[in-house]
């Protein structure tokens, strides 16, 4: 398969579990909640592209020694994605959404009763809650 691009998603999770998650405005999933992320550009590493991107869409700033590459996967769009955990503690304190329409701190609960969230998100979410192993 070839792959057509490459980008980063943010699992950007609480203490208590919650994920924060954006209501898209782009092109195909407008509606839609979802991770925050996107591409990496030429030359970018995934966690400089996950750091950056955090910046970009929330205007927060994450220390790159807390954020754990969990796990790498291909979209059913041909999209290679790095998946990212960090560990929210005051970070969102103070967040300016600058990509989207909302954003918000769900449970697995809150955000699997949603009717619209991106598909190839929950495939992430799901193997995430379903791991055996605690968060990094």
């Amino acid at each position: 398969m070839e792959i057509v691009g490459e980008g980063a998603l943010l699992l950007l999770e609480t203490a208590d579990g919650r994920i924060a998650v954006q209501l898209r405005d782009d092109a195909k999933y407008t509606g839609y909640w979802g991770l925050f992320g996107g591409w990496k550009k030429d030359g970018e590493k995934p966690e400089e592209a996950a750091v950056r991107e955090a910046w970009e869409e929330l205007s927060i700033t994450l220390d790159p020694a807390k954020l754990a590459h969990l796990i790498t996967r291909v979209s059913e769009n041909r999209i290679r994605a790095y998946v990212y955990y960090y560990p929210i503690t005051d970070e969102l304190e103070h967040a300016e959404l600058h990509e989207g329409t909302d954003f918000q701190m769900m449970s697995s609960q809150e955000l699997m009763s949603q009717d619209r969230v991106v598909p190839f998100h929950i495939e992430i979410l799901n193997w995430y809650w379903s791991r055996e192993t605690p968060s990094p």
